[in-house]
């Protein structure tokens, strides 16, 4: 008892706890204690990367916990791994983090954004009553709702499945649904703590290499971003003494999140102007990417995101 064995909900404050003493700096908290929580939640981790890599869709709940709410423990757990990694730099657990996130925006078997307002498809319907009585057909964005529900906890569930229904199937984008299609401010915490962690993970081996020069070359965000399969990276050669002739050499390559070179897209001379090229990812697993643009003794990089 008193280890980190689950993640944390509504009901359970208790992980809460033990990640902030784990993460104390405070010099009365026991070295002892914190590696026993440490030790905790790399074991509670390492069966959610194990549990993932058994689930079609990647996510690290169980069949029988598709409960009320279950987006909310999924994106919990996201956040337990990201907190893991961060301790031992165990990239299992950040890509387990990953999937994660990929279930919540369309990853799963709905084919579905569960955020309101990002994505192709997303509810329109979601048990929010300001949405829902607003007028406007669009939902307030950025709202996670709860997601599949295998224990049909509202009339709505029970009248469109049964106990028969596969758990991750049991969701209904119905705003009577509230067992399903609800929000709440403690599932959208998790969203915004993961997607925010994602966003903003900047720092990897490529870019320490690499000395920043003023912007004389151009290289934009890829599009779209997150991708799936396919994206466009577009880039601007300068006109510069070294440009002349035969051009400037320009090479664009990508590196997974560990700094490894993992495709070379570009390597050829080219005169200044814009130019625009695809990066078909097909091949490489979901994950954090960056892509390295020199043009002559100029170097940009940008990170991307690809969600399979």
């Amino acid at each position: 008892g008193g280890l980190i064995n689950s993640t944390m909900n509504w009901q359970n404050v208790r992980t809460l706890a033990h990640i902030t003493y784990l993460f104390s700096n405070q010099p009365t908290a026991d070295p002892i204690i914190k590696a026993q929580l440490l030790s905790s939640l790399n074991s509670y981790c390492s069966g959610l990367a194990t549990r993932s890599n058994t689930n079609g869709f990647g996510v690290t709940i169980n069949p029988g916990e598709y409960y009320w709410g279950s987006n909310s423990q999924i994106l919990n757990n996201a956040i337990l791994l990201i907190l893991a990694y961060n301790r031992n730099n165990n990239v299992s657990y950040l890509n387990t983090a990953l999937q994660q996130l990929n279930y919540a925006l369309g990853n799963n078997a709905h084919n579905f954004s569960f955020v309101t307002g990002v994505g192709k498809k997303y509810p329109l319907h979601p048990h929010h009553r300001p949405s829902e009585a607003d007028g406007i057909t669009e939902p307030i964005p950025g709202m996670i709702v709860g997601g599949p529900n295998q224990y049909l906890n509202d009339p709505v569930l029970q009248q469109y499945f049964n106990q028969n229904t596969p758990p991750a199937l049991c969701y209904i984008d119905n705003v009577g649904s509230y067992a399903s299609n609800e929000i709440a401010i403690n599932w959208n915490a998790p969203l915004v703590f993961v997607s925010g962690y994602f966003k903003s993970l900047i720092t990897t081996s490529v870019e320490e290499e690499i000395n920043y020069l003023p912007e004389e070359i151009y290289l934009e965000q890829n599009f779209p971003n997150p991708f799936n399969s396919i994206t466009k990276i577009r880039y601007s050669i300068p006109l510069t003494p070294l440009s002349f002739g035969e051009g400037l050499e320009v090479r664009l390559i990508i590196y997974d999140i560990l700094g490894n070179e993992v495709s070379t897209l570009l390597n050829e001379y080219k005169y200044p102007g814009s130019y625009e090229l695809e990066f078909n990812a097909d091949q490489f697993p979901s994950g954090v990417y960056y892509y390295k643009l020199t043009a002559g003794d100029k170097t940009k990089i940008r990170k991307m995101i690809h969600l399979k």
